[in-house]
């Protein structure tokens, strides 16, 4: 089986050899090659893109012989611990309202939401009834999976510094009912994250396949040039309608 594994340089540069259909000396030799490209200039970093097309033509392949099979995504999250996840796996967000996997800890701060197939769900908080675009918009067109591609420095790319502390549903309930209390009680609580996934390739919401291999050779690329940081992973979206299996978790991480 062909898998993409970024979670070290090594595993990496291995991963890069099975689909590049050679050996990791010879993966090496061609970063060896690149590294003109990355420049440091009065403190200054350059970088001079590399592209799909230059991987391809050294290693004499097409964009078809180079895709893998499954892959290991690394997701962040914030939960009260690790028991939900290897139980029910990660579910979308339609699938954690409907199966009330939140239920418990919003019921308890007095929270209760009433959600029908099509609709805007509503959401019950001292008598009142919420009804939010944006909450329809995250039921219905932003449900997905997310994660990196490289498991290295991932807790600390800027755009999941937030997700780390509090779900973002949380935080989109907790401005619709005007009650900030309920982020304090989550983080009260809650722990952050870090899963990997082992996850199908064609479960992938791609824009271009061989990207991802791309993004894999700059990982090693960067970390040997010193210019990697956190905000250079590649941000994974899973299909609207992909939720994960327990036993396609290979690893949880508290930090």
């Amino acid at each position: 089986m062909r898998v993409l594994d970024c979670s070290t340089v090594d595993t990496t540069s291995k991963s890069l050899s099975e689909l590049l259909r050679t050996d990791e000396e010879t993966v090496n030799m061609f970063i060896e090659s690149n590294k003109y490209r990355v420049t440091n200039k009065d403190k200054c970093w350059y970088y001079d893109n590399l592209y799909i097309e230059d991987v391809l033509d050294f290693f004499n392949l097409s964009k078809d012989q180079i895709l893998p099979e499954k892959f290991l995504m690394f997701h962040l999250t914030s939960g009260i611990d690790d028991s939900s996840f290897r139980q029910n796996g990660i579910l979308n967000l339609q699938s954690i309202i409907k199966n009330d996997i939140l239920s418990s800890f919003l019921t308890a701060s007095g929270v209760k939401i009433h959600y029908e197939e099509g609709s805007p769900p509503l959401i019950h908080f001292k008598g009142k009834v919420f009804e939010d675009e944006m909450l329809f918009h995250r039921f219905n067109s932003d449900k997905c999976i997310n994660g990196f591609l490289i498991k290295e420095d991932a807790e600390n790319n800027s755009n999941v510094r937030h997700i780390r502390e509090c779900p973002e549903f949380i935080w989109d309930i907790s401005k619709l009912i005007h009650m900030p209390g309920l982020i304090g009680k989550w983080k009260e609580n809650a722990k952050s994250m870090k899963l990997t996934l082992l996850v199908n390739f064609e479960d992938i919401n791609f824009y271009e396949p061989a990207e991802y291999v791309l993004k894999a050779v700059e990982y090693v690329l960067f970390k040997k040039t010193n210019y990697w940081d956190p905000d250079k992973n590649f941000m994974v979206f899973l299909n609207e309608e992909v939720c994960i299996s327990p036993e396609n978790i290979t690893q949880i991480d508290e930090f």
